[in-house]
């Protein structure tokens, strides 16, 4: 799981990033220079830590085009 929080967001402050990891020990906290439109912002740094995590969680590759399976013919 992955959090990336603006430190300075005054709505949901960086205690709330903070208690995923409480309930998620393995859950990742990135908190970055922001308020709460963090993506706003600070849209490149925080899209580059979705990317990395992406990447290391599941193998996204960030430039893959995702298509749907193909329909099973019956």
């Amino acid at each position: 799981m992955l959090a990336v929080w603006g430190q300075y967001d005054e709505i949901f402050g960086p205690e709330g990033a903070h208690a995923f990891s409480r309930d998620l020990p393995n859950a990742h906290i990135e908190l970055h220079p922001g308020g709460h439109f963090l993506l706003e912002s600070g849209l490149e740094a925080a899209a580059a830590v979705i990317r990395s995590f992406l990447s290391e969680a599941v193998g996204w590759m960030g430039n893959a085009v995702l298509s749907a399976p193909p329909t099973p013919t019956v």
